[in-house]
């Protein structure tokens, strides 16, 4: 008896286009998670910078002339630099702000949710720009 090996070219079809149902859930999902992720990575980024600040202000009792460190970036920084950008700008109101705003491919990723976060020198954690509220944007909530 002469028996054939392999596979017909409908079980090859149906191979594929399981893999192509099981893609087209996954990427979606896993582009949100590291968007989030991002977002995570940058709010605890503006707290890391919010307290050098402080830190700067105990030295010199004022806020004028800090800059965030460029060189060497801090770390969180450095992990996020091709998806935020970060700022420092006096504001009387609240002291100061210090902003993490999304670039591009993260704008895209995170669907505007949550485009700028704001760390703001009277402790309140904001969002300028976004489409929730940001008590989710900063609690890593945001989703689709």
């Amino acid at each position: 008896m002469n028996r054939q090996q392999g596979f017909t070219l409908i079980e090859i079809m149906i191979v594929v286009a399981i893999l192509a149902i099981i893609a087209a859930l996954a990427i979606p999902s896993y582009s949100d998670y590291m968007a989030r992720t991002r977002r995570g990575t940058a709010a605890a980024c503006l707290l890391e910078v919010g307290q050098l600040v402080e830190r700067y202000y105990t030295k010199k009792l004022s806020y004028t002339g800090f800059e965030i460190p460029t060189t060497p970036k801090m770390e969180c920084q450095k992990a996020l630099e091709d998806h935020y950008d970060f700022s420092f700008d006096i504001d009387d109101d609240v002291k100061y702000k210090v902003i993490a705003d999304a670039k591009d491919n993260q704008v895209a990723q995170d669907k505007g949710r949550c485009d700028k976060l704001v760390l703001q020198g009277n402790g309140l954690k904001a969002i300028e720009g976004g489409t929730i509220s940001a008590a989710s944007c900063w609690a890593g909530k945001a989703s689709s």
